[in-house]
């Protein structure tokens, strides 16, 4: 038998008693016991485990979702806008087909009903012919500046059949259309009626070239008249590079209006007559707003058959604005009536 200590009282007292003499400390108090399967530590810890992953991985589910719906409504909301971003550039390109179909599916967004009214009207046949008659006059003016580049060159036959078929070949097929709004649909007609008209003549340019101008000039300044009007109305879509050489097509119809007036007051009479050749004159006023440095009348002589007998020319110099000035010529030739139906200018 051994003496220890009471931890209670702290009198010694025998090894083997139950309870402290002293103060009653008991020394059967229960003493914890560990689990008899050592490994729920383990299985406690990979609980654990689960849990924490778990509230990781659902907080990151949750972003990828959140992170999918924000773009799916993104792509949703700005839709409209993208589809007209796609419109907006096939109509610039000039696809007007696909441009309508897309504007029409977005047609409150923004200004997509303009776009609408845009398309149908590049699609009508008032459309296509102002985006021809420009495709047309732009290929003649390459074509004229080809030959143009080589100083040494002068144009041939060849080359006018060229310059009038590069504007025949595209607004030729009009000639049968019917137009959406009858006046342009009027003016495209009478232009290809002029164009075939030329087509009729440039055969003379290599034989006859004063028999070519002669017939071409009216021509050209008729084409011109018609531009102009054309150009009051409506829009000729040409290249930003060839606005330039329209509104110079443009000036020249003002001017054309202005000298068929003159023409039209050219009236020529007959003040001499000796050994068989005939003297004739006419006075006439300078109505347009161009000075002339030098202008000629073109005048045919025609007999009671309506055939040209004889072409002759009456010029002057320095024509001033507002002035009269006297033209003459003389012929020995028998004809009916003067027509004066042309003119050159410089």
């Amino acid at each position: 038998m051994a003496l220890i200590n009471c931890p209670e009282c702290n009198k010694e007292i025998s090894d083997t008693v139950k309870a402290c003499p002293h103060c009653g400390y008991s020394f059967e108090k229960s003493v914890p016991q560990l689990p008899e399967n050592t490994t729920g530590n383990e299985d406690n810890s990979s609980l654990s485990k689960n849990r924490n992953s778990k509230k990781v991985i659902i907080p990151i589910v949750i972003i990828i979702v959140l992170v999918f719906v924000a773009v799916g409504v993104y792509f949703l909301a700005t839709a409209n806008s993208r589809n007209y971003e796609k419109a907006v550039e096939l109509y610039k390109a000039e696809n007007y087909s696909e441009s309508l179909e897309i504007f029409n599916k977005i047609s409150d967004y923004n200004d997509s009903a303009d776009y609408i009214k845009k398309c149908e009207y590049e699609l009508s046949v008032n459309g296509q012919f102002l985006r021809a008659l420009a495709t047309g006059l732009e290929d003649r003016w390459k074509l004229n500046d080809k030959v143009d580049k080589d100083k040494n060159s002068e144009a041939t036959t060849k080359d006018w059949e060229n310059y009038i078929n590069a504007e025949y070949n595209q607004v030729g097929k009009f000639a049968k259309m019917d137009f959406e709004d009858e006046k342009l649909g009027n003016l495209a007609k009478d232009y290809i009626k002029l164009l075939e008209s030329a087509k009729g003549i440039v055969k003379y340019y290599g034989s006859n070239k004063n028999a070519f101008w002669n017939e071409y000039n009216p021509i050209y300044q008729d084409r011109c008249i018609i531009i102009m009007k054309i150009s009051n109305d409506y829009v000729i879509p040409v290249n930003d590079k060839r606005k330039t050489t329209l509104n110079d097509l443009i000036t020249e119809g003002e001017l054309s209006n202005e000298i068929k007036a003159i023409l039209k007051e050219a009236k020529f009479k007959k003040v001499s007559d000796s050994f068989g050749w005939k003297g004739y004159e006419a006075v006439v006023k300078n109505t347009s707003s161009t000075e002339f440095s030098w202008f000629c009348f073109n005048i045919n002589l025609v007999d009671k058959n309506g055939t040209i007998v004889d072409t002759e020319m009456a010029s002057t110099d320095n024509w001033s604005v507002g002035s009269k000035h006297k033209f003459k010529f003389s012929t020995s030739e028998k004809f009916d009536k003067i027509v004066v139906n042309s003119c050159n200018y410089s």
